[in-house]
């Protein structure tokens, strides 16, 4: 178990919820970057980046858009690994 991790009763590792801007320092991306990447679709017809959970729904006249959005950490961390495994088989890029 990582330090960061939390178990359920039943001894499963439970999920934690990420905001965008915790997403954006564990990819080293931008808030604008990480949305386009959201809306992407790549090549194989699969989003370019995990979509986030909505929670929520805001306050207005007709009902209010979403409150808040969050990602969950183990899809970021199933993104990253995928782009090293591509680095890892196309080579390391060198400029």
């Amino acid at each position: 178990m990582t330090e960061n991790s939390e178990e359920t009763g039943a001894g499963e590792p439970q999920d934690q919820l990420l905001t965008l801007s915790e997403v954006s320092r564990r990819v080293s991306l931008s808030g604008s970057t990480i949305r386009r990447y959201c809306k992407a679709v790549g090549p194989d017809g699969r989003p370019c980046f995990p979509p986030p959970l909505v929670l929520g729904r805001g306050a207005g006249k007709k009902g209010g858009g979403p409150q808040a959005y969050r990602w969950l950490a183990s899809e970021i961390s199933a993104w990253i690994r995928e782009r090293a495994n591509e680095r890892t088989a196309t080579g390391p890029v060198v400029s």
